[in-house]
């Protein structure tokens, strides 16, 4: 693996084409709110996933779109050459309930000059995208994020093992959580790759024993990671003393304890005795 294959930083600026915006790139944070919104609520999504790149494109490995079902997507997978075409086959992954990788050849001698796809602009490459329907496997994924904490995900994406199973790569214990259908013996032979790649928070396709794994290192946002470690504030003195109250439940003033002062004896008044 080269350092270029874990790029994921997309480039601003693009010119508009139609059927997509002009701000094609949106913050990662936005798609994975999404995803959120659709595993909460009732609809159904597809998230489709940049996992190889070969060539020239604005998009690296790790790029994603959300798909909601009869609905648009929201973020780019490129600079808006395939949008429209992998938001057309969300209503088939939907419909058969697996995931697929769709490959995308856009070099310029790929189509004999006739430019369609590529339109010219940054998209000059052959693309490897993951699509899958949007399922409670994925919600590990979005609670990290959200919770401020790095993850890596690893999705068995080509090989003999089971097409779509998940794991996840938690860098504070160096440990994985193995979903159905992912082999122990697969993630320890791939854990130095998800280890160095969630680390930097990029994403690269790994092919071992005749399989190959997508990690997505996903890196915590700083607000989410801010809040995380953010210490528990101690209430100072002047507050404890404005919370303390007197013994039949008053608020002192000042904020001080009204000591308590026993009562003085009372005073007894009585004749002096006659001297004898």
């Amino acid at each position: 693996m080269t350092d270029d294959t874990h790029e994921t930083d997309g480039v601003d600026g693009a010119d508009e084409r139609p059927g997509t915006d002009a701000n094609w790139s949106v913050p990662e944070t936005e798609v994975l709110a999404r995803a959120r919104e659709i595993l909460d609520g009732d609809r159904r999504g597809v998230l489709a996933t940049v996992i190889r790149v070969e060539g020239s494109a604005y998009r690296r490995p790790g790029a994603k779109m959300v798909i909601p079902e009869n609905g648009d997507g929201v973020g780019h997978i490129t600079a808006g050459c395939l949008e429209d075409e992998v938001q057309g086959l969300a209503a088939e992954v939907l419909a058969a309930g697996e995931p697929r990788v769709e490959r995308y050849d856009l070099m310029p001698e790929a189509d004999e000059g006739d430019d369609v796809w590529g339109l010219g602009v940054g998209c000059n490459g052959v693309i490897d995208i993951l699509l899958e329907p949007l399922d409670e496997t994925y919600r590990p994924a979005v609670a990290a994020f959200d919770e401020g904490r790095d993850v890596g995900v690893l999705t068995v994406v080509d090989g003999d093992a089971h097409e779509g199973a998940r794991a996840y790569y938690d860098p504070s214990t160096q440990s994985f959580d193995l979903g159905a259908g992912f082999d122990a013996d697969l993630a320890e032979r791939v854990r130095g790759v998800a280890a160095e790649l969630t680390a930097r928070g990029k994403s690269d396709s790994v092919t071992v024993g005749g399989v190959t794994v997508f990690v997505d290192g996903l890196a915590a946002p700083l607000e989410a990671r801010r809040r995380r470690h953010r210490p528990r504030r101690r209430p100072d003195r002047r507050t404890r003393r404005e919370g303390r109250l007197s013994r039949d439940g008053r608020r002192l003033p000042g904020g001080r304890r009204r000591r308590p002062t026993a009562s003085p004896p009372p005073r007894r008044w009585c004749r002096p005795r006659p001297r004898g």
